[in-house]
């Protein structure tokens, strides 16, 4: 468990902390709120069962993660950039793209950090434009949008229109 003390003392000097909702594992519906993939030592859980080659465990569920987002709150009085992050963009959270069902449930993980009021959230650019929209609509007076594009394979043209558009 990741104790206040330990919060604040990894987080001496730095500006903001980054809520990295896809590394969150939640192995029960009980799991308490501090529970997560690593710790400040180093030392990894055991991987979550699954299929051979399964390098991801089910994502953590809202109540599980604005849990989390809560506690981060309350030992820090530091903004937080609340991000979720796909495999294809380095991250934990199976790529939802050819999966309507998944990419229901990562744009309502996207969402909830609108609505708990993180000060900054992480959007992905490559989400269709008409989610986009209504993710950006969904700023308060406190929440900006940090916007984000993985082009691992490098396929990108930073000065195409289609990058322009976005």
């Amino acid at each position: 468990s990741v104790s206040g003390e330990t919060i604040r003392k990894v987080a001496e000097g730095v500006d903001v902390i980054e809520l990295r909702v896809d590394t969150l594992v939640q192995s029960r519906p009980d799991t308490p709120p501090d529970s997560r993939r690593g710790s400040p030592d180093g030392h990894l859980d055991p991987p979550a069962s699954g299929s051979a080659g399964e390098h991801h465990s089910r994502p953590p569920s809202p109540q599980f993660v604005a849990l989390c987002f809560g506690h981060l709150r309350r030992c820090s009085p530091l903004p937080v950039l609340y991000t979720v992050r796909t495999t294809t963009q380095g991250g934990s959270f199976p790529d939802p793209y050819d999966n309507p069902e998944l990419l229901a449930e990562y744009v309502a993980l996207l969402e909830l950090g609108f609505k708990l009021g993180a000060e900054y959230v992480d959007v992905e650019l490559g989400l269709p434009d008409e989610t986009i929209a209504r993710l950006v609509a969904m700023r308060g007076a406190a929440t900006q949008c940090v916007v984000a594009d993985h082009d691992r394979a490098g396929k990108w043209s930073w000065d195409s229109q289609h990058v322009l558009d976005k």
